[in-house]
């Protein structure tokens, strides 16, 4: 029998197979880590592609009655440009994802968004791969005590 907290890792797995915009799932301590990346945002770009919005609004849907205690949302970029810049980019892609989020059901009230900017590069900068890599936006989900 799965518990709900299994259930929502299944269904979030299962969503992140199906979906080029969801790059991984990983869980642990109960906090769920969703990277979200690839085709998410056009270059230069703040809105969602029209192609992924749809795939963020089904993780809202998956989130939606999920035993969760608090939703997370943060953007990162690259550091091409000024660190300024980057911060402003940043913070309107995660504000741009929790409108999406909420959209699809993830509860309005537990979801924040906020920009990092160029300060937690997952790869390294120097090539393009590793730049495509930073442009992301991670979706932290602290799920809720058992038994909530």
């Amino acid at each position: 029998d799965l518990s709900r907290r299994d259930m929502l890792l299944e269904a979030l797995r299962a969503r992140a197979a199906g979906a080029p915009s969801l790059v991984s799932v990983a869980e642990a301590d109960g906090l769920v880590r969703i990277v979200l990346g690839g085709t998410l945002f056009p270059v230069g770009a703040t809105d969602v592609a029209t192609a992924s919005a749809g795939e963020v609004r089904a993780l809202g849907a998956v989130l939606a009655g999920a035993p969760v205690s608090g939703i997370s949302v943060e953007g990162h970029t690259d550091d091409t440009g000024t660190e300024e810049a980057n911060l402003i980019i940043s913070r309107l892609r995660a504000e741009a994802v929790r409108r999406l989020l909420v959209e699809g059901g993830a509860p309005d009230g537990a979801v924040t968004a906020t920009g990092r900017g160029e300060a937690s590069p997952m790869a390294d900068n120097d090539t393009r791969e590793g730049r495509a890599r930073n442009r992301r936006v991670e979706v932290s989900v602290r799920l809720a005590p058992a038994g909530n």
